[in-house]
């Protein structure tokens, strides 16, 4: 496997990690009162649109043959910090 597809494989792990994490808020949500959980969805909501652009941003660089100056492999990685960061703080949260 060459370097580009070591990468790939290593964000589509991490995005696997961060999609058991949203079902653990999924599972948070549910336990909690009305408006508790209004604010868990809107959370939800809101990493689900940053797997999905980083999902976006992964699909853009298998079809690309080269990536100059590492660009695209540089906004995964801000996208996949973005993501990790927001879970963490999100799943961590006391309710």
């Amino acid at each position: 496997m060459d370097k580009k597809g070591i990468y790939q494989a290593m964000i589509k792990t991490k995005l696997k990690k961060a999609n058991a994490k949203i079902y653990q808020l999924k599972a948070k949500a549910e336990k909690v009162n009305v408006v508790d959980g209004i604010d868990y969805y809107k959370q939800i909501e809101k990493v689900k649109a940053m797997r999905d652009l980083l999902r976006l941003e992964l699909q853009e660089l298998k079809e690309i043959e080269k990536d100059p100056g590492g660009n695209i492999e540089k906004r995964i990685q801000n996208s996949m910090n973005d993501l990790e960061e927001t879970l963490d703080i999100e799943v961590s949260k006391p309710r």
